[in-house]
């Protein structure tokens, strides 16, 4: 899929980082500017809470933490499978973003244990995060935008904190 850039329209995505030599995904959240360049990034991660490093693959000694950088550049893969969960203005879809930025505190104050690998399935994990976060930027089922299998991805984190901080219009939307 591919959308023609405009310099006065902006993007967010769903990415899926196909995790090697698995059939599972790792979903994540991105912030397009209109000449296509990334601008941030949304991600669940198991972070050692002794040091605060990120984790490429978590286990039951980390927390899973919902982190935004925009300087992860091990997320972005040629040909990854993604979609166009919103095109807009940029106050439209900075006014959205916001709303996820400023979930991530609450979010993050669970101090929930990243699942072993074989708990992926029924505990929250990475995709839980990205479904959880989806449903703040205002998006009903997030998990459904894209194809990869991604374990976790029907668990949503915390209702009231999503209840609480979801993206809620308030002006109407400006058409592209």
């Amino acid at each position: 899929m591919t959308l023609p850039f405009r310099d006065d329209i902006w993007l967010i995505e769903a990415r899926s980082f196909r995790i090697r030599y698995t059939p599972f995904a790792h979903n994540f959240w991105l912030l397009v500017a209109p000449n296509g360049t990334p601008s941030g990034q949304i991600h669940g991660l198991a972070v050692d809470p002794a040091t605060g490093v990120i984790k490429p693959i978590g286990n039951s000694r980390h927390l899973l933490q919902v982190v935004f950088d925009n300087s992860i550049t091990w997320s972005l893969q040629p040909g990854q499978p993604w979609a166009v969960a919103m095109a807009d203005c940029e106050q439209a879809i900075r006014d959205r973003w916001q709303a996820a930025l400023a979930a991530i505190p609450a979010l993050n104050a669970l101090q929930l244990p990243y699942p072993n690998i074989w708990q992926h399935g029924y505990k929250p994990n990475s995709n839980s995060v990205f479904t959880t976060i989806g449903q703040i930027l205002g998006f009903d089922q997030p998990d459904r935008l894209l194809a990869p299998w991604a374990p976790g991805a029907a668990i949503t984190i915390a209702p009231e904190i999503v209840a609480k901080f979801r993206y809620r219009e308030t002006t109407p939307k400006h058409k592209p």
